[in-house]
């Protein structure tokens, strides 16, 4: 078995778990069971539990609000991921139907400017005595 180089800048300790404590089994357990997929070590895991642990308690003790604006923060980031996705899908929707509204003002417009210079000219040609053509 090959032994890590020692150095000045790397430091040796040992953990002992006693698997008759909960907290320690399930230590135990999720180092055992994570075989590399979320650290690459026992040491990473470690020290990334360690600071994170210690970090947390610092942001308690200056702000004892921390957890509960997390949690809130978390909450609506959700409610804004949810919206996000309903706009995604409903967007095109509108755009279309506005696209319609749109064609639809647009034709009754040229309906309604038809009908009136239908109407202009039926004005204009009502003084003539179409008589003359005669009848059929």
């Amino acid at each position: 078995m090959l032994l890590p180089k020692v150095t000045e800048n790397t430091k040796y300790i040992t953990i002992r778990f006693n698997l008759e404590n909960p907290s320690h089994l399930k230590a135990w357990d999720y180092l055992m069971n994570s075989k590399g997929d979320i650290y690459k070590s026992y040491s990473e895991a470690a020290l990334s539990s360690i600071i994170e642990s210690v970090e947390r308690k610092l942001l308690l003790e200056k702000d004892a609000y921390f957890e509960t604006r997390q949690k809130e923060d978390d909450f609506v980031n959700k409610i804004v991921a949810a919206v996000g996705k309903r706009l995604e899908k409903e967007i095109p929707n509108f755009i279309l139907s506005c696209i319609a509204n749109f064609a639809t003002a647009k034709y009754t417009s040229l309906e309604e400017s038809r009908q009136e210079e239908i109407s202009e000219d039926t004005a204009e040609n009502s003084d003539i005595d179409w008589d003359f053509l005669g009848d059929e």
